[in-house]
């Protein structure tokens, strides 16, 4: 990383930069909200709600248990504030669980609005992420919005953060685990190694498949880095040595004017001594002086 790219990292943003993110941010919220009362529930949704309703009410943990529970829990929580318990449908599919935690009590569009709700904080941070990460290798602050426009412009994002499953919460963490990574790579501090192993965490936690992205993001990363740093080092190394050679160059040549100059005028000397004009100085060429 240069000095440039580091710099913007650590500079803050100016106010209107800052406000001009936080609408990028909300309103990639507010299209993705603007379809929870169209679309009805997809095939896996019931049974994520189903597994963090069955967490938040009864303790226990049995519904699909291919996938972490720690953003089933969160969005689970807002139907479970509402009132929405577990029914005790035996483990292990949990699809009719949560089809019976939907269309029981005639709150369907409650619970899957408020389920899906807690999918939008992850949304949040991986357009943050997007932003920190822009922000750390462009020089301006516009191309880094320019990054997060982008990124919230693509559809998928946007239908995924809509509903409540795991794919955008995974991108979301991967994405800042592998921002973590980058700053330990380029600092190399205990401050951002606890970061990368927090983040770590959490996106390992939020879903299994983030640890195959996060082995090829280190190993992209670190193989960057390593080729950036050797190329940064052959290339002082390359400079140093046109340096020295200059540097021995215009010795050798200082040394041979020297000894030029001297040998013109001891041929000024040597024509004024035989009273000869001053332009005698051709008598003493360089090619008749040895260095």
């Amino acid at each position: 990383m240069t000095t440039t790219s580091t710099e913007s990292a650590t500079a803050v943003a100016s106010p209107a930069t800052r406000v001009a993110l936080a609408l990028l941010i909300l309103a990639a919220c507010l299209l993705a909200a603007s379809t929870w009362r169209i679309y009805s529930n997809t095939w896996d949704e019931p049974e994520h709600l189903a597994a963090g309703i069955e967490l938040l009410d009864k303790g226990r943990y049995e519904y699909d248990t291919e996938h972490p529970p720690i953003v089933r829990a969160l969005m689970a929580l807002g139907p479970y504030l509402a009132g929405a318990r577990s029914f005790g449908t035996p483990p292990p599919d949990g699809v009719q669980e949560g089809v019976d935690i939907l269309y029981t009590g005639g709150h369907y569009d409650l619970y899957l609005t408020l389920a899906r709700l807690g999918t939008l904080p992850f949304l949040v941070m991986l357009l943050f992420s997007a932003w920190l990460w822009a922000r750390r290798l462009t020089r301006s602050e516009g191309e880094a919005l320019l990054a997060v426009l982008l990124l919230a412009s693509v559809p998928p994002v946007l239908g995924h953060a809509a509903l409540a499953t795991l794919d955008v919460a995974a991108a979301g963490t991967v994405f800042l685990a592998l921002y973590a990574l980058q700053c330990w790579l380029d600092s190399a501090r205990w401050r951002d190694a606890v970061f990368f192993g927090v983040t770590a965490g959490v996106a390992v936690g939020a879903k299994f498949s983030a640890i195959p992205f996060l082995a090829l993001g280190f190993i992209v990363l670190a193989g960057a880095q390593w080729v950036v740093r050797r190329g940064v080092a052959g290339g002082a190394g390359e400079r140093g040595a046109v340096e020295c050679g200059v540097g021995v160059e215009r010795g050798v040549g200082a040394e041979q004017g020297a000894v030029v100059r001297g040998g013109a005028g001891v041929g000024r000397v040597a024509a004024a001594e035989r009273g000869g004009p001053a332009f005698a100085i051709a008598e003493a060429r360089p090619a008749d002086v040895s260095v």
